[in-house]
């Protein structure tokens, strides 16, 4: 992961809170419930995009095995959420099963996590992403009949596919822009599918997209590495200087809840734990 100096990763701080805005209305607090709602109406995107974030070698095969697996337990802790299991750290639960897998461990040289627990094991799937994706096969592509004829065969395991590959090629974006990549991409296949140059459309509409993600895929990497070495102390040090500066205003507790939002962000999506970076959103 690319390292940067103080200095710049300051900058980039600077960056981000060109996009921040206070909150100051009580309709700008996250209603949890919602996010709640959302997240189990999506355990099976974001189960794929942790599962080829971590395991960037991972079969679709094992990806769909992974998904069962998660969405049964979701339905179980619906049902009874005592279970003990549920009490469980969302993403503790995903590298459970990940390990579970029977073969796969082994198979992509990732087992030396699988004896690890708890924050070590967080930590070695961390490490396991590889920014350099030159090992997997090119990007699949399709001619853009037997896309749309793909996608209106069966639009779930059509954007399945498709956030497979993205994820896994860029393992270092945050859950929700990849969400959002998907679902534009989604919007370009609906409008595609129905003009008669289906080719020319796809390539004039997906650029956008490819630009958009690579754009982000490279701030997020500099930024998580960044996070990673300097860490969560010194990380606040330095934000309380650029959010006073962008907001000199701000009282202390509002420039604390800010610093708390930004502080969880990082650690959940710098990390990879897909539950704790859409909550942090």
């Amino acid at each position: 992961m690319k390292q940067l100096k103080l200095t710049g990763f300051i900058f980039f701080l600077f960056f981000l809170t060109e996009s921040l805005t206070l909150s100051t209305k009580p309709q700008d607090v996250d209603d949890s419930s919602n996010i709640q709602k959302f997240i189990e109406e999506n355990t099976g995107s974001l189960t794929i995009i942790a599962f080829a974030q971590y395991v960037q070698e991972a079969t679709i095969d094992e990806m769909e095995m992974l998904v069962k697996d998660m969405k049964a337990y979701k339905d179980r802790c619906l049902a009874n959420q005592t279970l003990p299991e549920c009490s469980e750290i969302a993403n503790n639960v995903l590298q459970e099963m990940i390990c579970a897998l029977e073969g796969v461990p082994q198979k992509h040289n990732f087992s030396h996590c699988c004896s690890k627990v708890d924050f070590e094991r967080r930590l070695c799937f961390l490490y396991n992403k590889k920014a350099n994706v030159e090992f997997l096969p090119p990007f699949p592509t399709l001619d853009p009949e037997e896309k749309c004829q793909a996608y209106k065969n069966n639009r779930e395991s059509f954007l399945n596919h498709y956030m497979y590959e993205v994820a896994r090629r860029n393992p270092f974006v945050f859950a929700p822009a990849l969400l959002i990549v998907a679902a534009r991409f989604e919007e370009v296949a609906k409008i595609c599918c129905e003009e008669e140059q289906k080719a020319n459309c796809f390539r004039t509409k997906a650029a956008p997209i490819t630009q958009y993600l690579k754009a982000l895929s490279s701030y997020q990497k500099t930024v998580c590495g960044a996070y990673l070495k300097f860490g969560l102390k010194v990380l606040n040090s330095i934000n309380i200087a650029v959010f006073s500066k962008k907001f000199p205003q701000i009282e202390f507790k509002e420039l604390t809840s800010l610093l708390e939002d930004v502080s969880a962000m990082y650690d959940g999506c710098c990390e990879g734990d897909v539950v704790r970076c859409i909550r942090g959103q």
